[in-house]
């Protein structure tokens, strides 16, 4: 009863803001978003980026994707990329169709997003510990060995790299960050 209670007031609310069932009635479509800016999804590798693309997609803010890596162990849901974005440095044009979208792009290449878009970065920062222990988890599951001993110098390169990825975001005109920890 409580279940169905709180479906109902999720289906009100959406009709509310002008969502649409679609034709074969299992989903809701939410309406368009806006269009003028680009939701960019971006933090280091095994950050949580796919996840929180997954949730933007729930929210309504479609995901921008196609790509390569398919769901797996490690990410069960998907990786939520756009192979394109991988070639940003050299080819830029590939960001100008995520107007309206969100769209996950690796944390070094954010400074090779052309200057004359509005973005919306979303930025994830996970404890480096979980983000190298999950890094482990993800080459043993490939049949890769990891090393422990390299932590301590990984963290500190990840470290400074944060540190330059921050400043350069929070310099950019056109471009609003929240930092996700």
């Amino acid at each position: 009863p409580q279940a169905a209670s709180f479906q109902a007031r999720a289906v009100a609310a959406r009709r509310s803001l002008g969502a649409e069932r679609s034709s074969n009635y299992s989903e809701v479509v939410p309406p368009a978003v806006n269009k003028n800016f680009v939701t960019i999804v971006s933090g280091l590798p095994r950050s949580g980026t796919s996840m929180l693309m997954r949730m933007l997609g729930a929210g309504g803010i479609e995901p921008l994707r196609a790509g390569k890596r398919e769901a797996d162990d490690d990410n069960p849901h998907g990786y939520f990329e756009y192979e394109p974005i991988r070639k940003l440095a050299d080819d830029a044009s590939c960001i100008y169709r995520a107007g309206g979208r969100s769209v996950k792009v690796i944390s070094a290449l954010l400074e090779h997003l052309p200057a004359d878009l509005d973005y919306r970065v979303l930025f994830v920062l996970r404890d480096m510990t979980e983000v190298l222990a999950s890094q482990r988890r993800m080459l043993g599951n490939r049949g890769k060995p990891a090393e422990n001993a390299g932590d301590g110098r990984l963290a500190e390169l990840f470290g400074r790299h944060l540190e330059q990825v921050k400043s350069r975001l929070n310099a950019a005109t056109g471009t609003g960050v929240l930092y996700l920890d």
